[in-house]
């Protein structure tokens, strides 16, 4: 059970940064991810043949699917703990909760005058749904290890 609320608190955590992040203008998140994006410059167009601002763009949108990753991680953590608490397989729970979280934070979006797009919640799921299968797919592997280590014992 600890393993199910640690997870669940990493998700909650993910959730509150993520729609955190879009209660804010359109100047402070611009001034927030402007660092950033100067930070990545020389590593990712260290011959600045991408234009400045579509450069920016670009890492605003790497930044969604990253923190949408991340939750999809935590989120296949719950609800593989979860499942295995309740004996069940749960899939269909984390899917529905991912999106339901991307739409929430366009919808967020819309009132803080930054605007919401369809291609962002777009983006988000993407992040989401690969972070849902990366940490699924470790789960798996760890689970298949562990049971080829007890039977070879």
């Amino acid at each position: 059970m600890r393993k199910v609320i640690a997870f669940a608190l990493m998700a909650l955590l993910m959730i509150c940064f993520i729609w955190g992040n879009s209660l804010k203008t359109v100047e402070q998140s611009a001034d927030q991810s402007a660092p950033v994006a100067e930070s990545l410059r020389p590593v990712l167009d260290p011959q600045e043949k991408i234009e400045k601002p579509v450069f920016h763009d670009f890492v605003r949108k790497l930044a969604h699917v990253v923190e949408f990753f991340a939750l999809g991680v935590f989120v296949a953590g719950f609800a593989v703990s979860l499942g295995a608490y309740l004996k069940k397989t749960l899939v269909s729970m984390p899917i529905l909760l991912v999106l339901s979280v991307a739409v929430i934070d366009e919808y967020i979006q819309h009132f803080t005058k930054r605007g919401s797009l369809v291609t962002d919640v777009v983006l988000d799921f993407a992040g989401a749904l690969a972070g849902l299968g990366c940490a699924w797919l470790l789960f798996w592997l760890w689970r298949y290890i562990k049971m080829r280590k007890e039977h070879a014992v």
